[in-house]
């Protein structure tokens, strides 16, 4: 297993070039053209996204940060944005992305711990979306989500309110033992909401409701981490953790 962030590209991964990050607690799999992760795979070779070329909540659907619709920007399997690699080292990744000639624009960073996006251009609403397979498959019964205000549910059970600031989410697998943790830095009073669909995948929405987006402004800025414990207090220090983070 790396020790640190190695980047390679690859010509063909799930229907187009994609960088593929590797790093010691996950490797990411970025799409050029659709500027979104189609695979985030855990060191025991689970995929906590599982995109698809084909179908829809059992493959196509999936991704993060699938901000714009239903435009379809930044998810992957789309065609109508740029990515370009604009720092590799040992410690960091860096890839900056954009659609309609830099309307739109996005910038990840993705080290050892976490990716951590900042918003740097948005014409027009979006939201934040995380629509995957805990653990490499939707468990409705024993996978878990545990949100900002200390309300855990079970991944099969729908919620749609305003999130506690700060504002997070995670998602349980105690079969795999590992959590996805979802923070969104700059939240305020915009609706959130989740519900999983078809069996298939999550779908966290930070600023969502339906098929509604809101949030606007650029500089927004969200972190993903993939730890390896599915504990509430592990998830709490990832958090605290990634709030520290200073902005790009």
């Amino acid at each position: 297993m790396t020790t640190t962030v190695e980047v390679t590209e690859l010509a063909d991964y799930q229907g187009q070039p994609t960088f593929r990050i590797a790093t010691p607690s996950a490797t990411w799999y970025y799409h050029k053209a659709g500027a979104g992760f189609a695979s985030l795979v855990d060191p025991e070779g689970r995929d906590w996204i599982s995109f698809r070329p084909t179908g829809g909540s059992d493959g196509r659907y999936r991704g993060i940060p699938n901000l714009v619709h239903p435009a379809g920007y930044f998810h992957p399997g789309g065609d109508a944005c740029q990515s370009r690699l604009v720092e590799a080292d040992d410690g960091r990744a860096v890839i900056e992305s954009t659609a309609e000639d830099g309307r739109w624009a996005v910038r990840w960073e993705i080290t050892t711990l976490w990716a951590h996006l900042t918003v740097r251009a948005a014409p027009e609403p979006y939201w934040f979306l995380y629509e995957g397979t805990p653990g490499g498959k939707l468990d409705e019964t024993n996978d878990f989500c545990l949100r900002s205000r200390g309300i855990r549910t079970t991944v099969g059970q729908s919620w749609d309110e305003v999130l506690a600031h700060p504002k997070w989410v995670a998602f349980g697998s105690p079969a795999a033992g590992r959590a996805l943790v979802l923070v969104h830095h700059d939240g305020g009073d915009e609706a959130d909401s989740y519900w999983p669909m078809q069996h298939n995948m999550t779908v966290l929405g930070f600023g969502r409701r339906k098929l509604d987006s809101f949030l606007t402004g650029t500089d927004r800025r969200f972190t993903v981490q993939l730890i390896g414990a599915a504990l509430d207090d592990a998830i709490h220090a990832s958090v605290t953790a990634a709030l520290s983070v200073p902005e790009a």
